[in-house]
């Protein structure tokens, strides 16, 4: 799925491509997980609302999620092995009300 975020003038803010999966990663809107693949937003809009508004619209979208999970070129280890970064429901929530989330 894709959701996009534009300013007044029609240009893109930010987009985000992702998945709903269930437990062995096939896609499936009745699954309790998000794979979220990529995520884009325009330099201007960092820090700026964007990531919090995509996920209250997937949240709004699949109440069913209780897990987001995404990689990153930040969080590969050592020898270049992409490692996850796991969000439960509750972070994630914690992330719309704009505290600070627990993930490791």
């Amino acid at each position: 799925m894709l959701e996009v975020i534009k300013d007044t003038k029609g240009d893109l803010k930010a987009a985000i491509e992702f998945y709903v999966v269930n437990s062995d990663g096939t896609m499936n809107d009745k699954g309790l997980y998000c794979w979220i693949n990529d995520c884009y937003v325009s330099k201007t809009y960092q820090n700026n609302g964007c990531l919090r508004n995509f996920v209250k619209t997937i949240i709004l979208k699949y109440p069913q999620l209780q897990f987001a999970y995404f990689s990153r070129d930040k969080y590969k280890d050592k020898n270049g092995k992409w490692r996850l970064r796991i969000y439960t429901k509750r972070q994630w929530l914690k992330l719309i009300i704009g505290g600070k989330s627990d993930a490791k």
